[in-house]
C-alpha cells in the first residue's frame, strides 16, 4: 500500500512540476485518440487522480460534462498516459445501471446535457440546440460534408466552427440563417491536427444563445 501511495504522488509531482496546471475532478484529456475524464480518489487520507476512458460522446453528455471541454493542459501523450487508469466508464447505452451507480458515486451533482447524445430519447424545452452530423466518422480535406442539426423554433441564425478543442477552432461560416443543415467543403488549412469536432452557436435574435458540440471525427490528410 506505501509503494502505491508513494507511485500516486510521484505522478502527481511530476505532472506539476515545470508550471503545468494541476488535473481536477471532471477534466477531460485526449490521449492518442482515446477521450478521458478525470477523477479523484481518496487512498488512506490522501486525495488523488485517475483517468477513465469514455466509451462514447453520450456518455459524457449524460456525466453533464461538455464534449468541448477537452483540455490537456500542456501536457504530452506520455506524461498523459503515466496518470494511473481507472475502470473504463460504463456505457450510458449498454450498462444503464452501472453507469448510474458510476454518476452517483463519481458526478452526483451535473446535470445530464440534454439534448446531447444521439441516445436522448426526451423532448427538449426551451432555446435549444443538437448536432446530429458529424458526430463521427473519417473524411478526406475538400471532402463535400452535410452538417446538420436541430433546434427549437425561436432561434433564427446559427455560427459554425469547426474545434480542435475548446481554446482552438476556425469558422466555418459566421452567421446563416436556421435551416438545419450546411453543406460544408472541408478546409482544415495547414494544422497538424486530425481529430475536429463541429460546434454551432443558435441565436434567437436579441434575446438568447446556446452552444452545441458534436464528437470528434477524423480529417485523414
Amino acid at each position: 500500500m506505501l509503494k502505491r501511495i508513494l507511485y500516486f504522488v510521484l505522478v502527481i509531482f511530476s505532472l506539476t512540476a515545470c508550471g503545468f496546471k494541476r488535473f481536477e475532478q471532471s477534466d477531460v484529456i485526449d490521449i492518442r485518440g482515446n477521450i478521458y475524464v478525470i477523477t479523484t480518489i481518496p487512498i488512506d487520507g490522501a486525495l488523488t487522480i485517475e483517468k477513465r476512458h469514455v466509451p462514447n460522446p453520450d456518455t459524457l453528455d449524460a456525466l453533464g460534462i461538455s464534449r468541448g471541454v477537452i483540455d490537456n493542459k500542456g501536457r504530452s501523450n506520455a506524461e498523459l498516459e503515466e496518470i494511473p487508469l481507472g475502470l473504463d466508464i460504463p456505457d450510458v447505452n449498454r450498462d444503464k445501471a452501472g453507469f448510474d451507480a458510476f454518476k452517483a458515486k463519481y458526478f452526483p451533482n451535473t446535470i445530464p446535457i440534454k439534448p446531447g447524445g444521439t441516445g436522448s430519447t426526451e423532448t427538449p424545452v426551451g432555446t435549444w440546440l443538437k448536432i446530429v452530423s458529424p458526430i463521427s466518422g473519417q473524411f478526406a480535406p475538400a471532402q463535400t460534408i452535410l452538417i446538420t442539426w436541430e433546434s427549437s423554433k425561436n432561434i433564427d441564425t446559427v455560427s459554425i466552427m469547426i474545434k480542435v478543442d475548446r481554446h482552438h477552432g476556425n469558422w466555418v461560416i459566421f452567421s446563416q440563417p436556421n435551416t438545419g443543415k450546411y453543406l460544408w467543403n472541408i478546409n482544415i488549412g495547414n494544422t497538424t491536427n486530425t481529430r475536429f469536432y463541429i460546434e454551432i452557436t443558435g441565436y434567437e435574435t436579441n434575446v438568447d444563445s446556446v452552444t452545441s458540440a458534436g464528437g470528434y471525427f477524423e480529417v485523414k490528410k
